[in-house]
C-alpha cells in the first residue's frame, strides 16, 4: 500500500511537471494572457482523463474578474488569518458567486500563528474547510526545495489539506458513499 501511494504521488507530480513545463502555458502565464489561460484550463478539464485539474490562481480577484475559470467543480479559496486576507477572500467569493459556476465551495485558512485565536477569525458566510496552523516543517521543506509530498502525514499542512478535502467531499472516509 505504501508503494502504491508513493507511485501514485510520483506519477501525479510528473504529470504536473509536464503540464507546467508546456511552452504555451508558460507563455500565457508570463504575458498574463487570461483568454488563453481560460482556453487551456477548459481544454485540460475537457480533454484529459485527470480526476482533478487544480488551478492555483494568483492572489486577488483578477482571475475571477477576467473569467479565467468560468466553471469548476470545487471552488476552494485560501487565505491567511489576517483581516485583510479574509476581506479579499470574501470579496472574491461574492464575485465568484456571480461569475463562476461551481458545485461546492469553501475556505482554507492557513498559516495561523496561534490556534487559540480561531474563534476571532471572521470568515463571513464562507464554509471553513480547515484551519491550518503555521507549519514549520513546511517552511523547512520549502527552503530545501522539497515538495509537499515529502512531508510526513503528521505535518499540520498535510493534515489540514486532508481535512479540507474530506470536508468538501473530494476524499471520503472508509465506508462513506457519494452524496
Amino acid at each position: 500500500e505504501d508503494y502504491l501511494t508513493l507511485h501514485v504521488r510520483d506519477m501525479a507530480m510528473n504529470q504536473a511537471k509536464i503540464i507546467a513545463s508546456n511552452d504555451s502555458i508558460i507563455s500565457a502565464v508570463k504575458t498574463r494572457d487570461y483568454k488563453r489561460l481560460a482556453t487551456i484550463a477548459d481544454k485540460l478539464q475537457r480533454d484529459t482523463d485527470f480526476d482533478y485539474v487544480v488551478i492555483d490562481g494568483e492572489a486577488g480577484i483578477e482571475q475571477v474578474n477576467r473569467r479565467v475559470m468560468e466553471k469548476v467543480t470545487h471552488l476552494i479559496l485560501v487565505s491567511d488569518a489576517s483581516k485583510k486576507g479574509l476581506k479579499v477572500v470574501k470579496t472574491i467569493h461574492e464575485v465568484a458567486q456571480k461569475l463562476v459556476m461551481y458545485e461546492s465551495d469553501g475556505l482554507i485558512i492557513n498559516r495561523i500563528p496561534d490556534l487559540s485565536l480561531r474563534e476571532e477569525i471572521d470568515a463571513g458566510d464562507l464554509r471553513v474547510l480547515a484551519m491550518i496552523p503555521d507549519d514549520h516543517q513546511m517552511s523547512a521543506n520549502d527552503m530545501r526545495g522539497n515538495t509537499v509530498f515529502e512531508l510526513p502525514d503528521t505535518a499540520p499542512i498535510y493534515q489540514g489539506a486532508e481535512e479540507a478535502l474530506y470536508q468538501i467531499g473530494i476524499l471520503r472516509k472508509e465506508g462513506e458513499r457519494n452524496p
